[in-house]
This record gives C-alpha cells, structure tokens and sequence, in this order.
C-alpha cells in the first residue's frame, strides 16, 4: 500500500512538470512565426562570417517569408514537415547587384538548403544540411 501511495504522489509530481515543458515548446514555436530576425552570424564551411549591411528575416504563420539581404529584399516560401524541422521553397531576391562585397550568395546558399531550426531566448539558429548555420538575434 506504501508503495502504491508513493507511485501515486511521484505521478502527481511529475505529470504537471512533463505538461509545462509541452507548453514551453509550443511558447518557443509560437515565437519562431512573426517576428523579425536579425542576422549575427554565418557559420560557413568552418568559418564565421559576419555583415556589416543587414540581413534579416521573418517567418509568417502562413508560410511565407520576407526578409532583407544586405541592400536586397526578398521573399520565398517554407514548410515545417514537424516540429523544428524547416525547408524553404522559392526564395526570390528583390532588387540589384549591391556595391562592393556581399555574404548575400553564401547566406541564400545556407537558407536555401535549411533543414532544421531551433530557438532558444531570444537567438534563432537555422541549420543546413551540410551543417552550416544562420544565427539571428530578435529584431
């Protein structure tokens, strides 16, 4: 009987802690859809690249997506086939040839083969399949 009451009161404990971490994660989805991210970091073949120009991005809940790429805009397309896992469809850069160098080539080639993302505070980190990422900061 001991036993049973113990298994009874470890359940109670434990269920409540297992629903707030659901909750959590639908609170960290929620936060990935309409927001705006704003680009800190490529990590690139082994090697971390930053921008001066701005890139940046936002997620739509209707799966489209937007963003800036150094003087470009441009838009594109994307899925969630489950939870973290991302693919993105179609991107469009809107505009011209931007003056001098530009990580705009090397951050479509990164986003364009995005598998998965993860957000964590307040970074998105977006992963290739190649394992190159995009690390972005809330706009």
């Amino acid at each position: 009987m001991q036993k049973s009451m113990l298994a009874v009161l470890v359940l109670l404990f434990a269920l409540p802690a297992c629903i707030l971490v659901i909750e959590e994660d639908d609170e960290h989805d929620d936060y990935f859809h309409g927001h705006g991210w704003q680009l800190e970091v490529i990590f690139y073949h082994n090697r971390a690249l930053t921008a001066d120009d701005p890139y940046t991005i936002t997620f739509q809940t209707d799966g489209r997506l937007e963003g800036r790429a150094d003087c470009n805009g441009y838009n594109g397309t994307y899925e969630e086939p489950r939870a973290g896992a991302l693919n993105i469809r179609q991107i469009r850069s809107i505009g011209k040839a931007c003056g001098g160098p530009s990580l705009e080539d090397r951050y479509f080639e990164v986003l364009s083969s995005a598998v998965s993302y993860r957000v964590r505070d307040d970074n998105l980190i977006v992963t290739a399949r190649n394992g190159d990422t995009l690390q972005f900061y809330k706009d």
